[in-house]
This record gives structure tokens, C-alpha cells and sequence, in this order.
């Protein structure tokens, strides 16, 4: 696995541990929110690093986890996105701006590793392949 692979992967775990820890210490969101947004993190993780490293595991138990982590993400983007746009102490513009950016950089932090478990997953395609 290159560097840059572990540093984006110590970056992201690092990110998603802050974050969490963040909205539990600030009390932004349900602890039941904080925890499914953590098995999501998780279980794209573990699919994407298969890209990487493939395990002795069936297939299946990665494209399980891979639609998981995906389906928890996907969720939580729309109800986070909801929850920015109905702040009413902004601007149209800025309620706009805040789902907007909100949604694009989740999806950027967390595209490598929607790609790699895509690839393990659904392509059957690893890095040394």
C-alpha cells in the first residue's frame, strides 16, 4: 500500500474520531446519530482498505458492509443537509451555501473510500490487479 494510501487513511479515522467526539462532547446530535454515523465510517473503511490489502473473506461480507457504510452515509448527508437548511437564524443564501458546501466536502473526505469499496465490491478489482 503507497504512503499516501495510509495518510489518507489515518487522516480520515483521525477526522471521523474528532468529529464524533466533537458532537458528543457539544451534544449536536443524538448519541444513536453519532454511533451509526461511526459503523458507517467503519464499514467503508474496512471495505476500502480490501482494495488495498485483500482479506481471506467472502465477497459478500465486504459488499454487505460496503452497502451499509454507504447507506448510513448517504442518510446522514440528508438528514444533516435538513438540519443546516432549516436554520432559521440564515440567510436563504447562506442556509444554500452551508448544504451545498456541508454535502460536497463529506462527499470529498469520503470519495476514496466510496471508489475503493466500490471497485472491492461491485467490480471485483483490487490495487494489485
Amino acid at each position: 500500500m503507497p504512503y499516501w494510501v495510509s495518510a489518507y487513511f489515518a487522516a480520515y479515522l483521525t477526522f471521523c474520531l474528532w468529529a464524533n467526539f466533537d458532537g458528543i462532547r457539544n451534544n449536536t446530535n443524538p448519541l444513536w446519530f453519532e454511533i451509526t454515523d461511526a459503523i458507517s465510517s467503519v464499514c467503508l473503511f474496512v471495505a476500502a482498505l480490501s482494495y488495498w490489502h485483500p482479506f481471506q473473506f467472502p465477497p459478500l461480507i465486504f459488499l454487505g458492509l460496503f452497502l451499509v457504510g454507504v447507506l448510513i452515509f448517504v442518510w446522514h448527508a440528508v438528514v444533516t443537509c435538513r438540519k443546516h437548511i432549516a436554520d432559521a437564524e440564515l440567510s436563504f443564501q447562506g442556509r444554500l451555501f452551508v448544504g451545498i458546501s456541508g454535502s460536497i466536502l463529506g462527499l470529498t473526505m469520503s470519495a476514496p473510500l466510496l471508489y475503493w469499496g466500490f471497485n472491492v465490491t461491485v467490480l471485483a478489482s483490487y490495487a494489485d490487479t
